[in-house]
Parts: C-alpha cells; sequence; structure tokens
C-alpha cells in the first residue's frame, strides 16, 4: 500500500527546496498553483512566502512560531515497481483533491537503498480562496481521510492499497468499536481504570503494552522495523478493520488493545508519523552492531516463569519495559554506548530522580549484556538539531500579489 508520512515546517521555504532539489537530484518536479518560476522571476519557494507574507500567515500564533508549510513523503509500495509517469499521476491527483486550494510543489527522488521512486509534496500553509491558514485543517478525521483517499486512489491503477475500512484488513474483534475521539484526543490516552491503578502502585496492563510499543518506536525507523522489534518485545500487532494497529499479548487473549485506546501516537497513522518525524529531527537511534546487540539481548530473555508485569529476566535480574526504556533514553540523552560512559552520566547526574533512573539505566544495561564495557567507536550519538534555513529578509523583492497567483491546477514540471 502507499505510505504517506506528515512533516511540519516551522521556517522559510527555501530550506526544504534547497533540500528536495539539491544536486540536481530529483528525477521530476509538478507544481500546483505556482511555478517554478514566476513572471518576476521569483522561484517556487519564494512565491510561497510571499503568499503568507499579504496573508498575514506567517506570524507566530499564540507565542509559538506558525506552521508554514506541510511537507508529506508518498511512498508507493515497493512491490508494485512503479514509474516515475505512475507515481507523478498518483500524487498531482491527490495534492489537488486534497491541497486544491493550496500552492504545492511535488518534486520525486529514488534515493533510497532499494532505488523506489517516491514523492515530495509541499504544501504551503495559505489557502488562496479564503486566505486561512492550512494548520486547523489537519485535524486527525482529515488526515484519515486523505489516507484512505490516497489507498483509493492507488487502488484504481491497479496498485496495492489498503481499504481502512475493512477490505484487505486481517482480523477485527473488540477494537472495531474504538471510540475515535481517544485518537483526537490525547497523544498518550489514560482511561480511568488506568489512572487509578497508577495512583495505587498497581501493574496495569494498558500501560505495559504502551511502554513495549514505545520501546519498539525508539529503536526503529520504520513500521516494518516497528512491528518485528513488537515481536521481540512479546508484543502481536495486527491491523483492524478500521486500519488501526490492535497490540496484543501473546497468551493472554484478553489484554489486546487498539492504537486508538492508547491515544493517538499509537495508532497506525501515529507510529508512521512518530518515526518519520524522528527521521526528519534527527533523532538518534541505536543502529549497526549496537541495534543487534540490543535485539539479540531481548530475545534472550528468559521468560520461563515471568511475571506479567516483565518481558524476562536476565542475570537474575527482572527485566520490564519501562526499564528498557529508560536504558534507550539515558542512552541517548548522555550520548553514551557503553557501560563505563553510562556509569560516568550516572555519577554526574544531580542528586534525586535524575541520578536514580540514569543508575537504574545502568542496571538494566548490565543485566542485558547489550553494552560493552569500555569504551567504543559504536556509540549511540546525539541527536543533531533539525537545521533551520532562514529565507530572504522581508522586503528583499516585490510582494507577491494575489493577482501574481497562477490560474488554479497543477503545471507540469519537467522530467531530469
Amino acid at each position: 500500500m502507499p505510505a504517506l508520512k506528515p512533516i511540519s515546517g516551522h521556517t522559510s521555504c527555501k530550506g526544504i527546496v534547497a533540500y528536495l532539489t539539491k544536486g540536481g537530484r530529483d528525477l521530476a518536479e509538478d507544481f500546483l498553483n505556482c511555478s517554478a518560476e514566476d513572471r518576476h522571476g521569483r522561484p517556487v519557494w519564494a512565491q510561497m512566502d510571499a503568499a503568507r507574507e499579504w496573508s498575514g500567515n506567517g506570524r507566530p500564533v499564540g507565542g509559538r512560531a506558525a506552521r508554514t508549510y506541510e511537507h508529506f513523503i508518498l511512498s508507493p509500495d515497493p512491490r508494485d515497481h512503479v514509474t516515475v509517469e505512475q507515481l507523478r499521476s498518483l500524487a498531482t491527483e491527490w495534492a489537488d483533491r486534497y491541497f486544491g486550494d493550496y500552492q504545492c510543489a511535488i518534486y520525486y527522488h529514488d534515493d533510497n537503498d532499494f532505488g523506489i521512486p517516491h514523492a515530495h509534496v509541499v504544501v504551503n500553509n495559505t489557502n488562496l480562496v479564503t486566505g486561512r491558514r492550512l494548520s486547523p485543517t489537519l485535524t486527525a478525521p482529515f488526515e484519515r481521510e486523505i489516507w484512505d483517499g490516497l489507498q483509493g486512489m492507488a487502488a484504481t491503477r491497479g496498485l496495492r492499497a489498503f481499504d481502512s475500512r475493512g477490505a484487505s484488513a486481517p482480523g477485527a474483534g473488540l477494537d472495531a468499536e474504538a471510540p475515535s475521539r481517544c485518537v483526537t484526543a490525547q497523544r498518550d490516552y489514560c482511561s480511568r481504570p488506568v489512572r487509578e491503578m497508577r495512583g495505587d502502585g498497581r501493574f496495569s496492563w494498558v500501560d505495559d503494552v504502551r511502554e513495549r510499543a514505545r520501546c519498539a518506536a525508539m529503536i526503529s525507523t520504520s513500521e516494518g522495523q516497528f512491528l518485528r522489534e513488537c515481536e521481540t518485545l512479546d508484543l502481536r500487532v495486527r491491523v483492524n478493520r478500521r486500519g488501526d494497529f490492535v497490540y496484543a499479548r501473546p497468551g493472554r487473549e484478553t489484554w489486546q488493545v487498539s492504537g486508538a485506546r492508547l491515544g493517538s501516537d499509537w495508532t497506525r497513522w501515529g507510529v508512521g508519523r512518530r518515526l518519520a518525524l524522528d527521521v526528519a529531527r534527527h533523532v538518534a537511534k541505536p543502529e549497526g552492531e549496537r541495534l543487534e546487540a540490543i535485539e539479540r539481548a531481548m530475545a534472550s530473555l528468559s521468560r520461563d516463569g515471568s511475571s506479567a508485569q516483565v518481558i524476562g529476566t536476565a542475570r537474575g535480574v527482572a527485566i520490564s519495559a519501562a526499564d528498557v526504556s529508560a536504558m534507550l533514553s539515558a542512552c541517548v540523552s548522555a550520548g553514551a554506548g557503553s557501560v563505563l560512559e553510562l556509569r560516568e552520566a550516572a555519577g554526574a547526574a544531580p542528586a534525586g530522580p535524575a541520578r536514580s533512573d540514569a543508575y537504574r539505566a545502568l542496571r538494566t544495561a548490565l543485566a542485558l549484556g547489550c553494552l560493552p564495557a569500555e569504551r567504543s567507536d559504536d556509540r549511540i550519538p546525539r541527536g543533531k538539531p533539525r537545521p533551520r534555513v532562514e529565507g530572504d529578509a522581508a522586503g528583499a523583492s516585490p510582494a507577491l500579489t494575489p493577482e501574481d497567483v497562477p490560474a488554479r491546477g497543477a503545471e507540469r514540471g519537467s522530467e531530469r
């Protein structure tokens, strides 16, 4: 099925356009309500920036930087072997249907490990008809609508697609009635019974499932890897007829919960969005030998006689999903790739909860044996800050007016 990943931008469109066209790596380009260069000689990013200028949609909202554009990555199913022309047809139809009143610039790449063409759709934040911002329209129901619409367009072209209403989703059950309010309300939804269990210090299998999913997300960069890591953490994931993830503990038939009941971050859409944002923000994750060591440690845990609260035991220490999550967080925040570095970080932590958490992470790493004892070149790097590229200063070029906006419709770019 085609995958769709959104990434929000808060700066000039100059940076994202420069990134997508760097070195002429884009295979082709298409435009909607804008052009590669307008009659004033302005490139597409300047047209978008100027549209925000005259509409006033570039100003901060509530003290926070405005969302200046939304960047969607549209990736077809690798098994379909889609050509660039097929992808252009799909991407331009999708953009026109859902963002036909906005300026859209679409760039096509095949710069991945398998040379699979994919589209980058950059949607400016201003509706050219109403002058309103894009961000209020990006609600959870609308996100599901554009996902479903993409699958429908793929299906009409004979491509693999996924119908979230049930055409190809395996299984169903109690989660078919998961309330949509949980998707739209909180990223980590917590029901009253779960809150009461937390308050009393009692075990909640729902929280345990959420922590296992969180651990899988912390070491994954794609949906396929996320599903594999969940299996390693003794958590099975299927898709219900609404197109949502359903998480279940093997051997405990009643312990299953949909992503909607865990919160919007744990729906299938939410997990995909989270992984895409991690990549865009350069969030550090274990990889290579370090990832393999963690996976081996998880797989080798002794589960004989283990209680429901833990994944398993190692060296006589019970390991819970919360322990693994704390260890991964500590390694990333401290840039620690060895037991020695994790011990140094724990010793340097201020007294109190921070130090307790650091030593808890150290205890888990020692029990799992997934980190080398001494410093190693194979470190888990700190996350790099997201690059911020500012556009030209206001007034550097003539302001764009509504008359400068091309007639509504897509302009066919060139194929490179």
